[in-house]
């Protein structure tokens, strides 16, 4: 018991400063009949967030090629959903998650596609797979600079602009989320065999 917490509490309940309820709480904590469960709740806290990433971390090793993919079109998304509102930090969860995403995605593919042609020819293979990535990314691009063009018209504004962005992202989410759904339906799933 802390006297002189408690002679505190009885002159303010005394003085009207504090409702009676409330000098009689304070009391009890004064001389502590009330007891604290804090260090305990925030233990089970801890062991919850651990469990939970340990849990999170499982399901990432596990499904690590499938992420990439969902991350992107998710995150590409959250951008175009802030897109409109002109601020740069509304769009930085999404610059966040589509970066993530590509990276998850870009390190499963050459892994996947290295992994898939013979040792002797597996030069030949990174080159192939840079080539395509790169005529991807520009057509890509060419595509989503059509589409922010279509959708901008006449409006030159910088909220005309947003907002055509807006729309191109949209598309680029979606293009990838169905993308991801055809992969996952049409693609032979496991471990392929050596390749020799």
């Amino acid at each position: 018991m802390n006297p002189d917490v408690a002679a505190a509490v009885e002159r303010l309940g005394r003085e009207g400063t504090l409702t009676p309820g409330q000098a009689a709480l304070f009391g009890r904590v004064a001389r502590d009949e009330l007891v604290s469960v804090r260090p305990e709740l925030r233990a089970v806290l801890y062991g919850g967030v651990l469990a939970v990433m340990g849990g999170v971390g499982v399901l990432v090793q596990q499904n690590l090629d499938r992420l990439g993919p969902v991350a992107i079109a998710v995150g590409l998304w959250l951008w175009a959903s802030e897109l409109s509102k002109l601020t740069s930090g509304g769009t930085l969860a999404g610059m966040l998650v589509t970066g993530a995403g590509f990276g998850l995605a870009m390190s499963a593919l050459n892994t996947d596609a290295l992994n898939r042609a013979p040792k002797e020819i597996r030069g030949e293979a990174s080159g192939i797979v840079q080539t395509f990535r790169n005529f991807g990314s520009a057509l890509g691009m060419a595509i989503l600079g059509t589409i922010v063009l279509g959708a901008l018209g006449p409006h030159t504004t910088a909220s005309g602009f947003a907002d055509a962005l807006e729309t191109a992202f949209k598309v680029g989410a979606i293009v990838m989320a169905v993308s991801f759904v055809i992969s996952r339906v049409f693609m032979p799933s496991g471990k392929q065999a050596d390749v020799e």
